[in-house]
Parts: C-alpha cells; structure tokens; sequence
C-alpha cells in the first residue's frame, strides 16, 4: 500500500528521533511505533506483534525522508472547515461515500483539533526487501503470532508520517498557497496544492516549549500473507498509486480493499495532487470545529 496512509487514533505516539528512525538499526525502545513494526490487522494499527524484536534494516534498505507538506493555516478553524468542505465533494461526503477528494493538509485539519500549532508533515519510507521478510518470518514473535496457521497475513510498516510541532502564525487579509513539496519529489510525487483564502502570514510567534509535541499522524503498511494454495508467502501487487491501479491500470477502489481488510467507519481521503489516500476514522472526518 505504497501510497495510502493510515491515521492512528491517538496523537500521543511521540516519533523516534530523526537520526535513529533514518537509521533503521532496529532499536524501538525510544517510540512505540518504528518502521519494521508488524501489526495484526487494521484495527490494531498501534499494537506491533514484533515490539522489542524489529530486524535491523539491510544497507541496501535505506530509509528515505521527505518533508512533504508546509502548512499554512487560517486563523478562524471554523472558516477553514466550512472552505474544506465547500472545495472537496460535499455532497459525496453526505450520501456518506468512503471516498472524498480533498487535500492531505484538509484531512489534517479536520483529524487534528489543534492543528494550527503544526508546522509540517515529514514523511519516513523504506521499502523491504523479500529477505529481509524472510529475516522477520524467522522472529520468535511473528513465528507464534503466525503458528502452525495455513492461511495468515499481517502488515508491515513502511512508512511513518510525523507531525512537526511548529509556529503559531498571526495572519492578515490576502492569498496564500499551500506548498506541497519534498526533495524526494520523485518517489512521493509532491506538487503545490490548494489555495487557502483570507491568510498570509505577518508574523511568527515561538510556541512555548512543551506546548505541544511531534507525532505519529499516519502510518503506511505493506501486506505480507500466505494463503492455503499458496507455495510461499507474498505482498500483495496493488502498491503503485493511492488509488491501487492494478497491473493493467484499472482503477481499485481503497475503500473496498480496506472494507475487505476488515474495517469499518472509515473515510478515505483522496489527493489527487499527491496521488496518495488518507484513511481515517469517519467520525474524525465529519466532525464540526468550533
């Protein structure tokens, strides 16, 4: 699931810092959630099986970094969630379709009550390997979550999205544009997004210290299973694009993938500019600012 992310409940997952996540030298104890961790299904998204026991990353298993997304915010939240929803298919999100076209910044808005003291999203991949699934098989934990089960799967990390603590913005009457950018541009395919109305910023106050913290938005999975007709074990081929094209390029629905997965109340949010989906709790979506 290369280009679809996975909102985690909570915002207290505090990331590891920079230099260990880019490491990947297999060492969690300093955040609950690492690139390596492996988790049952969907709905234990913060619960790795493997807590204690990731495998270190080969070198050719380098960790990538990107800092994706700039945030600009308008100072009224309310005005910015009726802009939010008058943009990005209101009437879709009525009849109560799993799918809305929006912005990764909006689904931010509107999962993060405290969202204008971010700065930024930074974004952490790798891509593993089939030996170095072969190396996590091989785990005492994932061996006795896996047992003596013909038919079993369980999803890997491979992606972390860290919300940055940052400044809080005083803002006067203009135009001002969300910058969607990273200097891996060509593996997370960032581009300039939406236009926010009414915002500029005049200048910038430091948040105290300790005011608020970093944290784990989102997380992205690779599929690792084996079915009963199967040899060996594989990861499942619709990884190319949010929207999971297949091999010959038809459109999958993420929705129903996800429904399938076993998930239910969900939104899923689609940026069209990034080419990437944000899966998150439905009421997380449709939830009113004040």
């Amino acid at each position: 699931m290369d280009r679809v992310w996975f909102k985690l409940r909570q915002t207290h997952y505090s990331p590891s810092p920079v230099e260990n996540i880019l490491a990947g030298d297999g060492d969690d104890s300093q955040a609950p959630l690492c690139l390596g961790h492996c988790i049952a299904d969907l709905k234990h998204l913060d619960f790795p099986i493997n807590a204690g026991a990731v495998v270190a990353f080969p070198q050719r298993m380098a960790v990538f970094s990107s800092h994706i997304i700039d945030f600009k915010w308008e100072r009224k939240r309310s005005f910015a969630t009726s802009l939010a929803l008058a943009t990005n298919a209101p009437v879709a999100a009525a009849l109560g379709l799993a799918t809305v076209k929006a912005s990764v910044s909006i689904a931010f808005k509107r999962s993060v009550s405290q969202y204008e003291e971010f700065s930024r999203l930074d974004t952490y991949i790798v891509q593993p390997t089939r030996r170095y699934v072969e190396q996590c098989l091989e785990r005492d934990e994932v061996k006795n979550y896996i047992g003596h089960k013909g038919n079993w799967s369980f999803f890997m990390i491979t992606g972390l999205r860290v919300a940055r603590a940052g400044k809080r913005l005083n803002t006067t009457t203009s135009n001002a544009f969300e910058i969607n950018a990273g200097p891996n541009a060509d593996i997370l395919n960032a581009a300039t997004g939406d236009v926010t109305s009414d915002t500029t910023v005049a200048h910038e106050d430091d948040i105290n210290e300790g005011q608020v913290s970093d944290f784990v938005w989102a997380i992205r999975l690779a599929k690792i299973h084996k079915g009963i007709l199967m040899t060996d074990w594989s990861i499942d081929p619709y990884t190319r694009r949010a929207t999971f094209s297949a091999e010959n390029n038809q459109h999958v629905d993420v929705g129903a993938v996800v429904e399938n997965e076993g998930l239910e109340s969900f939104q899923v949010v689609e940026d069209d500019d990034l080419g990437e989906a944000i899966v998150l709790d439905e009421d997380q979506w449709t939830m009113t600012e004040g």
